[in-house]
C-alpha cells in the first residue's frame, strides 16, 4: 500500500481516522495481499464509536476508505430495545419532530433534565403498544460560562533534548538510523514527527522518516498586562463557546466583565436551541411513563 485515502469525515479528523486504521492493521507500507479487511473494518468500528460505518477498496497500491460518522442517536449507549426520549437538560420545547412513539409535550412546554419527551407506549386499534421512542425535540436552553483569567499565564519554556531517536520505515519495517542519550530531566515531553518521502513534490513513496525526542521543560509564570488578560480571557471564552456549543444553534449571549483582585472575570450567559432528546431504555412490562 502507497497511499490511503479516506473520504466522508467531517467532524472526525482524518489523521485520527489514519491512527485507527494503522492500530487496526491498514497503513501505508502494509502487503496489501497478506491484509484481511473484514477483520480490519470490524477492529477499526469496535475502537471508534464516532465511525459507524466503513468501507475499504484497494486498487493497485491505493486503499480507498469510506467512512459514515456515527449521528447523536447511534452513538447514545441505548440498545436497540424498547427506550423513551427524555430530557437531557431543561429547556423550552422549540419544535418535536416524532419518528416513532408518542409526543407527550409540546411547543411552549418548559421540560425539566429526565422529563419525558416521547413515549414509547402508544395507543393503537388492538390496544396499547410498544416501540423505541425515536424523533428530535429541540428546546430552548440557558447556560452561563465563568473565565478567570490571572495577571500570569503559566507557560513550558524547553530545553535542549536528552534523548532523540530516528528511524526509516519501509512498508512498515523500522530500521534505526541513529540513537542519542543523555540525562532524563524531571519533566520533559515526547514530540514525536513522521515525515513521507516524495519525490519531486509529486510521487510520494511508502518511506517515512520517524523522529522521536525528548524535550525537558520548565514551567513558569509570564507576568500579564491589564489588557493582555482581557485578551486572553476572551480567547479562552471563544474556545471553551466553540467546543461547548458546536452542534447548538446560538440565538443570544449576554458577556460581562469585571476586575477581581488578581485577574480579569468574564461571564457570558447564553441562549441556545438544540436537541435535548435523550434514550432512556425501559422494560415493556412497565408503563413506560
Amino acid at each position: 500500500i502507497w497511499r490511503v485515502e479516506i473520504v466522508g469525515n467531517e467532524d472526525v479528523g482524518t489523521v485520527e481516522i489514519e491512527c485507527a486504521l494503522a492500530s487496526s492493521g491498514l497503513s501505508v507500507g502494509c502487503f496489501s495481499p497478506s491484509l484481511d479487511l473484514s477483520v480490519i473494518k470490524t477492529h477499526f468500528l469496535q475502537e471508534n464509536r464516532g465511525i459507524s460505518w466503513v468501507g475499504i477498496y484497494i486498487r493497485g497500491t491505493t486503499a480507498y476508505v469510506e467512512v459514515r460518522e456515527a449521528t447523536k442517536d447511534s452513538a447514545e449507549e441505548a440498545t436497540d430495545g424498547l427506550c423513551n426520549l427524555v430530557a437531557a437538560t431543561d429547556g423550552v420545547i422549540e419544535r418535536i419532530n416524532v419518528i416513532a412513539g408518542r409526543a407527550v409535550v409540546a411547543q411552549g412546554t418548559t421540560v425539566r433534565e429526565g422529563e419525558l419527551l416521547i413515549s414509547g407506549i402508544y395507543k393503537a386499534a388492538t390496544g396499547l403498544r410498544t416501540t423505541r421512542a425515536e424523533g428530535q425535540v429541540f428546546a430552548r436552553c440557558e447556560a452561563t460560562l465563568n473565565v478567570h483569567q490571572t495577571f500570569a499565564n503559566e507557560e513550558k519554556r524547553y530545553g535542549k533534548g536528552f534523548s532523540e531517536e530516528i528511524f526509516l520505515e519501509f512498508f512498515g519495517k523500522k530500521i534505526k538510523l541513529f540513537k542519542k542519550f543523555g540525562k532524563i530531566a524531571a519533566e520533559y515531553d515526547i514530540i514525536k514527527r513522521k515525515e513521507q518521502i516524495v519525490l519531486f513534490g509529486e510521487i510520494a513513496l511508502p518511506i517515512f522518516i520517524e523522529r522521536s525526542e525528548v524535550l525537558p521543560y520548565t514551567v513558569y509564570e509570564a507576568p500579564l498586562s491589564e489588557d493582555e488578560a482581557v485578551r486572553m480571557a476572551f480567547s479562552r471564552l471563544r474556545t471553551e463557546m466553540a467546543a461547548r456549543f458546536r452542534e447548538t444553534e446560538i440565538v443570544a449571549e449576554q458577556i460581562y466583565g469585571e476586575w477581581t483582585e488578581n485577574g480579569y472575570l468574564l461571564t457570558c450567559r447564553v441562549e441556545y436551541i438544540t436537541d435535548i432528546a435523550l434514550p432512556l431504555t425501559y422494560d415493556s412490562e412497565t408503563n413506560g411513563g
